[in-house]
């Protein structure tokens, strides 16, 4: 388990180093949705706004950082050196990205329920957040490798 944990510990910082202050842009706006939750006073009308600030803010910029994750390999000529290594851990960073950004929007869901009650957040919404998640990782993704860009 600790050998796993390591690993993890270097795929996450070969991210950060090659990414640079990209890699920060997920947590930025993790800390602005936060701040957008808890601190702008909403009426009983605008409570939904929370939410869109969860689908609308969170989801879209920390589902971002797999792109960039694998941009580098579109920048000229480490095409062929680079894509055998991706390939090779492509799942893996899906799914570590994929639980990261589960875990953001679970806390920003608690945040949510903390501040307004349960009965404002149904199953539902928790069953959206997750297939936009996977929306934004999968066509993020699949638009980049098509057009070779970012």
């Amino acid at each position: 388990m600790k050998k796993y944990v390591y690993k993890l510990y270097a795929f996450f910082l070969f991210d950060r180093k090659t990414m640079g202050i990209i890699f920060f842009v997920p947590i930025i706006m993790f800390i602005f949705a936060v701040f957008l939750i808890l601190f702008i006073p909403r009426e009983q009308t605008g409570i939904y706004n929370n939410l869109i600030v969860i689908q609308g803010v969170y989801i879209p910029f920390s589902c971002w950082c797999l792109m960039y994750r694998l941009s580098e390999m579109y920048q000229e000529g480490a095409q062929e050196t680079l894509i055998p290594y991706y390939s090779k851990h492509l799942f893996n960073d899906f799914l570590r990205y994929f639980v990261i950004n589960i875990l953001g929007v679970f806390l920003l869901c608690t945040i949510f329920i903390v501040k307004y009650g349960t009965h404002q957040l149904s199953a539902l919404n928790m069953i959206h957040f997750i297939i936009l998640v996977l929306f934004y990782m999968f066509f993020g993704t699949s638009l980049m490798v098509l057009i070779k860009n970012i």
